[in-house]
């Protein structure tokens, strides 16, 4: 109860069986070159929702510069009035990818199948898809109702279902899901607590 009523934001909690409260904290471990590995190389294009900003730009980034792939991101803003946007944008075209950006409603059958249908004439056929697009609008489990649950839903279903039905399935190499990542408010600084999971740590 006092956890419940203490917690500002979202707060990831656990407790042994002594009572010592533990905080998970995530840090990010370096990860060894594997270009050799990758499946995609310069003749593939990827095409990625939600691919404008946040964690899915960054991975397109990532992959585009590691294998020379061509990318296709589909995205609700507008370069003209979201300055993260405009300035990713920017960096692509400084690392000199081969980019093109629309905006479209991954929901809306009929702009997904015309947006990629004029990608793929620009670079050529969809052969890898990332599906990162969702909605980013946490609300307290009393609060939701169908409606809310069809709204968060459809992104993630709905839009990998118009993507896939605008691509040839058979010429697709790969494809990635993201499930919704939360954006949580940051912590003050304070010493990395380890959360002991089955006599390990993480």
């Amino acid at each position: 109860m006092r956890e419940m009523s203490a917690a500002k934001g979202h707060v990831d909690v656990c407790y042994d069986r002594a009572g010592t409260r533990f905080e998970p904290r995530l840090k990010a471990l370096p990860l060894e070159e594997t270009a050799g590995d990758w499946p995609l190389g310069g003749q593939d294009v990827l095409l990625v929702t939600g691919g404008g900003k946040g964690i899915a730009f960054e991975c397109a980034l990532s992959v585009a510069r590691k294998t020379g792939a061509r990318l296709v991101l589909l995205g609700r803003s507008r370069p003209s009035n979201d300055a993260e946007l405009a300035s990713n944008l920017e960096r692509i075209a400084a690392a000199g990818v081969c980019c093109r950006y629309s905006s479209v409603d991954v929901t809306d059958a009929a702009m997904v199948r015309n947006t990629v249908a004029e990608a793929e004439r620009e670079l050529g056929p969809v052969t890898a898809f990332l599906h990162a697009a969702g909605v980013n609008v946490p609300q307290l489990i009393p609060s939701l109702n169908e409606a809310a649950f069809r709204r968060t839903l459809a992104p993630k279903i709905l839009g990998a279902r118009n993507v896939l039905a605008a691509i040839n399935p058979e010429r697709l190499r790969l494809f990635v899901t993201f499930s919704s990542i939360i954006d949580a408010p940051a912590c003050p600084a304070k010493p990395i607590t380890r959360w002991p999971m089955n006599g390990s740590h993480i």
